[in-house]
């Protein structure tokens, strides 16, 4: 991502891909400059819509709980 590499400069980064989308930027277009897919740009754009700029950060992948660790009874 040419060089983001602090979560502020990562939301800042997301924040111009999506304004520029929400411009009526072409998204494919825009995916290309920023180096991403139109499918994460998309969903940034749905987070942002959702959640404003707290909604470009970045997401945890990790479950919210393990298959392993529940007791079956």
């Amino acid at each position: 991502m040419g060089g983001v590499v602090d979560q502020q400069g990562l939301v800042e980064y997301r924040y111009r891909a999506v304004c520029e989308v929400l411009g009526g930027s072409p998204i494919g277009e825009v995916a290309l400059r920023y180096g991403t897919t139109r499918q994460s740009l998309d969903s940034w754009r749905a987070r942002f819509k959702q959640e404003g700029m707290d909604g470009l950060a970045d997401r945890s992948r990790r479950p919210h709980s393990s298959p392993s660790m529940h007791v079956v009874r």
